[in-house]
């Protein structure tokens, strides 16, 4: 089907990625070129410079080996350029695109702590903490009280039980160690969990944040923002290489500089039915805040380039029910609004967006 004369083959969803080397008349290396073969037969595309291919980012998903890919996002804008998360039939895995390496299979959650390559997933009623020196599961119908989140400096888990018992773990981000393949190393200190604990929860910012909220649903809080390079330098000139890219403003008479596109970040907070294993609230949202035997939840606007320019408010009832559909935040009954203006985990939003603000 495929000769083997070829630098090298990965198997895709449906087909197959190939790279060829193309040598001059001496068998000198010019350059590679790609082609994507359907399982079928036929071609996606074929002898595509490698170059292209790999800036090309509409092919990404040809690089996750083997499953389907409905979206790809990266995980972490700070530590890692190649990390993404990728969505396929309503679950989450990560991959390693640069390398097309399956870091973690799918699961209907998944999140990524990347300090200390450590993972949380969640699988209708088992919640499964796993790093290379660590692994542990919550059966979460055992559970009458359970809270884990990532915040300033580490991360946090309790679980309590019918029996009185309590499960607590503790990574503390400010005593990891650096290992040889590049991963820091947790160390555990339970003496510290329960302080941490209590003081995390004060914080007004939880990178990560899952919280039961009774015996049959929990809620999951994961978002983030996004990221705009503070050290980004404006991008070169195509006409003028030695020069820096500008832009003419007839508004304000002056020239700026083009700098390259913010890089679009991820909402992934809901409420998962873990005794029935699908979303009570799908994981779409910024935020979703319980008011009245209700939850108002924050849906993102995107531009389109995926980046958010402003958040439209649903609410939801006990029952699953939709009350409203992404209204605007004036549009809300005047209680809601006095209600959500009072919430200290929404100040960053009222503070950044100017719809937000009660006229």
């Amino acid at each position: 089907m495929i000769s083997p004369t070829n630098a090298w083959v990965l198997q895709s969803y449906g087909g197959f990625l190939i790279s060829k080397a193309i040598l001059d008349d001496n068998l000198n290396l010019l350059h590679y070129e790609c082609s994507f073969q359907n399982n079928e037969g036929s071609f996606l595309f074929e002898n595509m410079l490698e170059s292209e291919l790999y800036e090309d980012r509409s092919y990404d998903h040809l690089f996750v080996p083997n499953y389907k890919v409905d979206s790809l996002y990266l995980s972490n804008f700070q530590y890692s350029n190649d990390t993404y998360y990728f969505t396929s039939d309503g679950n989450t895995g990560l991959v390693d695109l640069n390398r097309s390496n399956i870091l973690h299979i799918p699961e209907p959650y998944l999140y990524h702590q990347t300090e200390s390559n450590s993972f949380i997933s969640i699988n209708n009623a088992r919640l499964h903490y796993e790093n290379a020196h660590f692994d542990t599961v919550i059966d979460l119908k055992n559970c009458t009280n359970f809270e884990a989140f990532t915040g300033d400096h580490g991360f946090a888990l309790q679980a309590e039980n019918d029996h009185g018992n309590t499960n607590l773990l503790f990574e503390d981000r400010t005593k990891l160690d650096f290992e040889v393949d590049g991963w820091k190393k947790p160390r555990f200190d339970p003496d510290s969990t329960k302080k941490y604990i209590e003081n995390g929860k004060k914080e007004k910012h939880k990178v990560f944040y899952v919280k039961q909220v009774n015996d049959s649903l929990i809620y999951i809080e994961d978002w983030n923002e996004d990221f705009r390079d503070p050290n980004a330098v404006p991008l070169r000139s195509f006409m003028y290489p030695a020069e820096d890219s500008i832009i003419y403003n007839p508004n304000t008479g002056f020239y700026y500089g083009v700098y390259p596109a913010d890089l679009a970040g991820y909402y992934r907070s809901g409420i998962y039915d873990y005794a029935n294993g699908n979303w009570f609230i799908p994981a779409d949202n910024r935020i979703v805040v319980p008011y009245n035997n209700e939850y108002i939840l924050f849906v993102p606007t995107l531009n389109e380039l995926d980046i958010t320019i402003g958040y439209k408010i649903s609410i939801v009832n006990a029952a699953g029910e939709r009350l409203m559909e992404k209204k605007a935040f004036n549009e809300l009954p005047i209680d809601y609004q006095a209600f959500l203006m009072t919430r200290p985990e929404l100040k960053a939003i009222f503070h950044q967006y100017e719809a937000f603000k009660l006229h």
